[in-house]
């Protein structure tokens, strides 16, 4: 039995994976709550946002470090695909962070050579760059597939709805 996601089929093999995502207490978590309930002000979802802006602007750091660990050569391909599409293909200025950087500057007015990373932050990054240099490549495809690309629709929606209640 294959179970339906949107548009795609999930392999019965994985579907423990996307089961887990699904259920996860992430999805339970003050922060998202807050976003959904309307208690976060235009300031907080400023500071949010550009604290993301770390893990964001590191994005394609996580996938070389998976590359790093892949050992076949289609597959590397494959992510070469999207870090190419991560880094804005042949324009640089149409890579993923410039145009999140983009919006944190022009639509939340966020001054990003003053933004001070905290240090849970950084200690996010560092690890989420160390579970792609330091992990099996199975282990941390799964990780960025199932654990961060397959939960933006959801997770973006929320983010999304929660600035509209703000007026932004």
């Amino acid at each position: 039995m294959q179970t339906q996601v949107s548009h795609r089929v999930i392999n019965p093999k994985i579907q423990f994976l996307h089961d887990h995502m699904n259920n996860h207490a992430l999805w339970k978590c003050k922060l998202l709550t807050s976003f959904e309930q309307k208690f976060l002000t235009i300031e907080d979802i400023k500071f949010v946002f550009s604290q993301y802006y770390l893990y964001s602007k590191n994005f394609t750091r996580y996938l070389s470090g998976l590359m790093a660990n892949m050992e076949n050569d289609f597959f590397r391909a494959k992510l070469s695909e999207n870090l190419w599409e991560e880094g804005g293909g042949a324009d640089p200025n149409e890579r993923h962070s410039f145009l999140f950087s983009s919006f944190l500057t022009q639509s939340l007015g966020i001054n990003l050579d003053q933004v001070k990373f905290e240090a849970y932050s950084h200690n996010f990054v560092q690890r989420f760059l160390n579970q792609c240099i330091n992990e099996s490549a199975l282990e941390s495809a799964s990780f960025l597939s199932v654990g961060t690309e397959a939960i933006v629709p959801r997770l973006y929606s929320i983010m999304v709805k929660g600035m509209e209640k703000v007026g932004l």
